[in-house]
């Protein structure tokens, strides 16, 4: 498909797509292993971009959500945290800073590390 960006007049289509896959699964890692869906999250850019990845940062820290541990699915759901922390500037309203801030914290308090141990460290 190349590096060709969406029209934005079609953005709000894949975004809608992206996030109901992501609600029907509930489960990141089974999202992410189905062959389109990373694709079709590339399309997006702009605010239809972060829109998405807050919506996926929202899921999978939710109280119900199971940790993440896959580290593709950890990946993934950084990479959507530092993208909405970068969209931030000096006129970013205190409510979107506040939200990005809650969503990266709640996202690394809802991860299980526990797969990076070395075996020789365990006791």
């Amino acid at each position: 498909m190349g590096t060709s960006k969406l029209p934005d007049s079609q953005l709000h289509f894949v975004q809608s797509i992206a996030a109901r896959v992501l609600v029907h699964y509930r489960d990141l890692p089974t999202v992410l292993g189905l062959e389109p869906f990373i694709p079709l999250t590339d399309l997006l850019h702009g605010p239809a971009q972060r829109d998405f990845f807050r919506r996926l940062l929202e899921l999978v820290t939710a109280p119900a959500a199971a940790p993440l541990r896959d580290p593709v699915a950890l990946h993934f759901a950084f990479q959507g945290a530092k993208l909405l922390h970068d969209a931030l500037d000096a006129i970013s309203a205190d409510g979107d800073r506040r939200e990005a801030a809650a969503l990266a914290t709640r996202l690394v308090g809802r991860c299980n590390f526990n797969w990076l141990k070395a075996p020789c460290l365990s006791a």
